[in-house]
């Protein structure tokens, strides 16, 4: 299909009221989910995957200057060509959690979100942006050579990275949304310790803050790739959450 005049690709598969929308988290397509989504459609749902601008099938943006609200606009328009009037259910993996975070702020149709090792208000600093900017960078030249055509995307968006966290951190999260948090224990930082441990508190006082909706899930022995190491934990979350849609219709 095309959004904005360019191709995107999109599949849309199954029957029912409710559609699951999967949301990739930087450097990934829509082949992270290819396992779990016929497990999802199971369910009685309709499943949305598509690849985000530059990634899998689908076309790079026309501008070289990247902006988070590039993805959010691709995105709703995405949904709306497709007919999908909600309500939704949003799985969102790593920088895909903050995309669908503001999204759900936006656009009435998100129902529930269940968020997989994903980015969420405090997970950054201005401190860890920096830091994270100085690593990556010198690996630019190196990407550019050996994949320019994922430079191409991952690196404006590594750019962008300082201000895609401020409207993250900024955007206003409803208290009364429900969320399931799936937060890896060796998620977050990584190999590093203390990044890991500061991405595990962010996570804890974003469901502390509104206990009554938001659950928290430790996905005890995963890595940042939940859907690779323990995609049970995803499939039950969804399974849950779409209960709690259902119900509150």
């Amino acid at each position: 299909m095309a959004v904005d005049g360019l191709p995107l690709w999109v599949d849309l598969q199954g029957q029912g009221e409710t559609t699951v929308v999967f949301e990739s988290g930087n450097g990934n397509d829509s082949t992270v989910w290819d396992a779990l989504e016929p497990q999802v459609r199971a369910l009685g749902v309709r499943t949305f995957r598509y690849d985000r601008r530059g990634y899998g099938r689908s076309a790079h943006f026309a501008s070289e200057t990247y902006r988070v609200e590039m993805d959010l606009s691709t995105l709703q328009g995405a949904l709306t060509a497709c007919g999908i009037a909600g309500p939704i259910v949003a799985v969102a993996h790593s920088y895909g959690g903050g995309l669908a975070l503001i999204t759900a702020r936006r656009d009435r149709r998100i129902k529930g979100l269940v968020l997989v090792d994903a980015v969420v208000p405090g997970v950054s600093t201005p401190k860890i942006v920096r830091e994270t900017l100085a690593e990556v960078r010198p690996q630019y030249a190196e990407v550019r050579k050996e994949a320019p055509d994922l430079a191409r995307t991952v690196i404006p968006i590594m750019e962008a990275w300082g201000q895609t966290m401020d409207r993250v951190n900024a955007t206003p999260v409803s208290r009364t949304l429900p969320i399931i948090d799936i937060v890896a224990d060796g998620g977050g930082g990584g190999k590093k310790p203390a990044m890991t441990a500061h991405w595990r508190k962010a996570h804890r006082r974003f469901v502390a803050a509104a206990p009554a909706s938001r659950t928290f899930v430790d996905a005890v022995g995963s890595g940042h790739k939940v859907m690779k190491d323990k995609p049970e934990l995803i499939v039950e979350a969804i399974r849950q959450m779409l209960g709690r849609v259902r119900r509150a219709r």
